[in-house]
């Protein structure tokens, strides 16, 4: 279950070359195979996630299976991994090597700190083994061997033999065959007054990748898990809401309970920067529907024990999500690659980039656009090209993507946050000419979601103090301001030197892609060389600057020229999205959304974005959980600069508040609004977001 959660993860994040063998293809227990294995793969990241594993009443009756098995899997793999001359190993145990009885939440200095629960003893044993394993190779051999402690896991590829199996996935299956059989009664083990923490096993998978790309981790014991429990009681009503069985819960006080609490303190590893994402509610909806469409291991055997209930029953169907977003590929997208393709122009050389970047510099206003290969790295070009650097400040709003204060840091300059306008959730010009100091060389102003900032006064204070203005715009292609004398500027015009974002929620999408734009020649030149690794101009390979490959292809200037041929299109399709959603919620007076427009913009909903109420009784995350069970896709709004771990550790942020940020951040979230979007899933949303707020 964790192996295949671990490969998910790493594929997600781009890695390839991933080397996994079942227990048919390499036998652990064989000292001889494990070390011809590593001495042939040599892999540069190992995570140990095999072993013997079940639960209470698998632990109680193969005690010797467990402790043997399980000792020779972590010395086979240890020792071999250290001949083979691998640095990076990750060894994931179990929560069972804590004491019994220890304070709660559970620290990692509590280990061997008192007698362990019997009924498992053998299994926390060996484990401890490995912890110990790991850390003596580091002593000795200076290795960076990481041991992982989960809490409780469940999720795809859980085993629910009931025989064997751990408490979730075996109230999960027992519920389910419950309810098949119209049973009145579900019986549990124990008294279901023991509390328990659990822990998505794509969580899991996320914290060991984490754990192990992190090079500055040399040595030590994590406990990973989410940081609540709840009763065995209160998770069989959980999933008996989950699975849909009305009959009553039994307890057998005869079974044992177990340890009477065991949630862990997971203090160490949020510290650097680690949070579990998938709260129970929906990680139950996500394995019943993983256990209904047959991915689980269930034991076949005893189906024929449903004979008599509709087939169809056995298997419901998953819940179709509505996305996010969906982009629309249905113009000359598929002709201009193929021309691409035929005419072999597929680098950044070809003509489609320099139609883009013409393009866009209409668009946009500008005289020059500079096509790179994302958003982000067009925002490092912008800062180097005005040769901001260390002794500068920047401001920029708190309310943003990481993006924008990273390229200000990496620059060596200093990020100077501010607070949200509440009705438009932009940067408040009111609270700009508070922020300047001698220090201060640019302002970056970044667009929101729908609305533009107020350009007129950003614009004015700029001019007085003689700062640059770079312009964020990634989120807003297409859109207008009015300025105070009726004068109809684009965004992306305003800034002494502008990006724009092509990400495929964007109103344009090259897949990946980003773009600069400037008017001022010298701005555009240097930009054209720091994103062409600084090339010499009369010897190429002699260079006077560093800079990046941050190079458009061909292929993706062709998507994105494309595109913008449908702009105005896509445009008014996001206009007439946000109408429906106005309408669909007018009578909602617990949902905070954007204005349509305000005196100087129109409102283009690059998303469509809510804020709950403080008389809702959940935040945004409780929000995104319930609306995904139902089928809606969400996605959480930025994270305020000012309250990022990476730039504490740096000594940046201290003692900023800014309230605004901070609540539409806790209790904001965007809902369906790509242009593919249709009014019947508009309404499926609302209808949905309306249930969300009767359950409150």
């Amino acid at each position: 279950m964790v192996g295949s959660a671990i490969v998910r993860n790493l594929q997600a994040k781009g890695y390839g070359d991933i080397v996994v063998r079942t227990h048919q293809e390499l036998d652990l227990l064989d000292q001889t195979a494990v070390h011809a294995f590593l001495q042939k793969e040599q892999p540069d990241y190992l995570f140990l996630a095999a072993g013997k594993v079940g639960g209470i009443q698998a632990n109680n009756t193969y005690r010797a299976d467990f402790i043997y098995q399980n000792l020779m899997i972590e010395a086979n793999i240890v020792h071999a991994a250290h001949q083979a001359g691998m640095q990076r190993l990750l060894f994931l145990g179990s929560s069972c090597i804590y004491p019994r009885d220890c304070l709660q939440p559970i620290k990692e200095e509590y280990l061997l700190t008192g007698p362990l629960e019997a009924t498992n003893e053998p299994y926390a044993i060996a484990k401890i083994a490995g912890v110990k394993l790991c850390e003596s190779y580091n002593r000795q051999y200076g290795r960076q061997y990481v041991s992982a402690m989960p809490t409780n896991l469940y999720g795809p590829n859980d085993n629910y033999d009931l025989a064997n199996s751990h408490a979730l996935p075996a109230l999960l299956r027992k519920a389910h065959e419950a309810k098949l059989r119209g049973d009145k009664k579900l019986e549990v083990w124990g008294s279901g007054k023991p509390m328990r923490e659990f822990l998505h096993v794509d969580d899991m998978a996320d914290a060991s990748v984490f754990l192990m790309e992190r090079e500055d981790i040399k040595d030590g014991l994590y406990n990973v898990g989410t940081g609540t429990d709840v009763t065995i009681r209160e998770l069989a009503e959980t999933i008996m809401a989950v699975v849909g069985f009305k009959g009553e819960l039994a307890f057998d006080a005869s079974k044992p309970d177990g340890t009477p609490r065991k949630l862990l303190d997971v203090s160490r590893l949020n510290a650097i920067g680690w949070h579990s994402k998938i709260g129970l509610r929906q990680g139950l909806e996500k394995t019943y529907r993983d256990y209904c469409t047959g991915a689980a291991t269930i034991d076949r055997n005893n189906l024929n024990a449903w004979s008599a209930a509709d087939p169809r029953q056995l298997f419901p169907p998953v819940v179709k999500m509505i996305p996010v977003n969906e982009p629309l590929l249905n113009g000359n997208e598929r002709k201009y690659l193929a021309e691409c393709i035929d005419s072999g122009w597929i680098s950044s050389e070809g003509p489609f980039v320099r139609r883009l970047e013409q393009g866009m510099a209409a668009v946009a206003g500008q005289k020059h656009g500079i096509a790179v290969t994302n958003g982000s790295v067009a925002l490092d070009v912008a800062v180097a090209a005005l040769g901001i650097g260390a002794g500068d400040e920047v401001i920029l709003p708190t309310f943003t993507i990481i993006s924008c204060a990273a390229a200000i840091v990496r620059a060596g300059a200093t990020p100077v946050v501010m607070d949200s306008d509440p009705r438009t959730w932009n940067m408040d010009p009111l609270q700009l000419e508070a922020k300047i100091t001698p220090r201060t060389k640019a302002i970056m102003v970044v667009h929101i979601y729908g609305l533009p900032v107020d350009m007129d006064p950003v614009r004015e204070i700029a001019k007085r103090h003689r700062l640059k203005i770079i312009e964020d715009s990634a989120e807003q292609i297409g859109q207008v301001y009015f300025s105070k004398n009726a004068d109809a500027r684009p965004v992306g015009s305003f800034g002494d030197i502008a990006t724009f974002s092509f990400y495929p929620n964007k109103h344009v999408t090259t897949g990946e892609g980003g773009m600069v734009l400037t008017s001022d020649d010298e701005l555009a030149e240097k930009s054209r060389s720091l994103r062409n690794l600084c090339f010499g101009k009369k010897q190429r390979f002699v260079h006077e600057d560093l800079g990046w490959n941050f190079r458009m292809s061909n292929l993706q200037a062709a998507v994105g020229v494309a595109q913008m041929e449908r702009l105005p299109e896509t445009l008014q399709k996001k206009r007439e999205i946000g109408k429906w959603y106005e309408e669909l919620f007018k009578d909602l007076p617990h949902l905070q959304r954007l204005p349509l427009r305000t005196d100087y913009a129109e409102n283009i909903h690059w998303v469509y974005g809510i804020v709950l109420s403080d008389e809702v009784p959940f935040d945004a995350d409780e929000a995104i959980r319930r609306l995904g069970a139902k089928g809606i896709g969400t996605r959480p709004f930025f994270w305020p600069m000012h309250e990022q771990p990476v730039f504490h550790k740096m000594g940046l942020f201290r003692d900023v508040s800014c309230p605004v940020a901070e609540r539409i951040a806790r209790r904001g979230f965007y809902i369906p609004s790509g242009v593919a979007l249709t009014r019947d899933q508009a309404g499926e949303v609302a209808e949905a977001v309306r249930q969300l707020l009767r359950e409150s």
